[in-house]
């Protein structure tokens, strides 16, 4: 059974690039707007936990606000 594809109405996390050998200095996170408008990005973060297991599991690490980046993120072309 095939299900009919809908385009999300928010934002989406695209791709991740995270943890590679030694430090994470070129750790990424891409955001994609799907949509045909601009979308807001007041009051919109990332936010960061640890997933490792044991003490600290689950923890919030770094929460970082994407309104940093713009206002707005532009629609997709």
């Amino acid at each position: 059974m095939f299900a009919a594809f809908v385009t999300p109405t928010h934002l989406v996390i695209n791709e991740i690039d995270y943890d590679q050998t030694g430090p994470d200095a070129h750790a990424f996170i891409e955001i994609f707007n799907p949509t045909q408008n601009p979308i807001s990005l007041a009051n919109v973060a990332v936010v960061l936990v640890n997933g490792n297991a044991g003490a600290g599991a689950g923890a919030e690490y770094l929460r970082v606000a994407l309104s940093g980046a713009g206002t707005e993120l532009a629609q997709a072309n």
